[in-house]
């Protein structure tokens, strides 16, 4: 079977996407110090290879959205949740809709939706 330069280049840059792509989850599995600040999550995560820790943070409104219930993926879930805290190191908790009727209390486990890079840097 031949290949052409540009089968060859694409098979290349599919693999090399597929190898950069990270599994956000179980950032509580390695780090400490978890806390929720605002929108901010805070904690202290491990570098790869010398196993230090360093303080990392996460803007989770650019990783989490509501449409009826809190969700990985996506933004804004700011816009409608709010009195947000973290309960033990990864449930985040908040009360969210518009009208008073239709507040809730809403739960995600944020294990599931974050993870910690090789660098100790949080990401969605």
């Amino acid at each position: 079977m031949q290949f052409t330069i540009v089968q060859l280049i694409t098979s290349g840059l599919l693999l090399f996407g597929a190898s950069a792509t990270f599994a956000a989850n179980g950032f509580a599995n390695t780090c400490t110090n978890i806390s929720y600040n605002e929108t901010w999550l805070e904690a202290d995560c491990p570098k790869t290879g010398n196993g230090q820790k360093w303080y990392a943070s996460l803007d989770l409104n650019g990783c989490l959205s509501y449409n009826g219930h809190l969700v990985c993926g996506g933004s804004g879930y700011a816009y409608e949740c709010y009195g947000c805290e973290l309960a033990g190191s990864t449930n985040l908790t908040c009360s969210c809709g518009y009208e008073e009727e239709e507040e809730t209390t809403k739960h995600i486990d944020l294990n599931k939706c974050i993870g910690v890079d090789d660098f100790g840097d949080l990401y969605c």
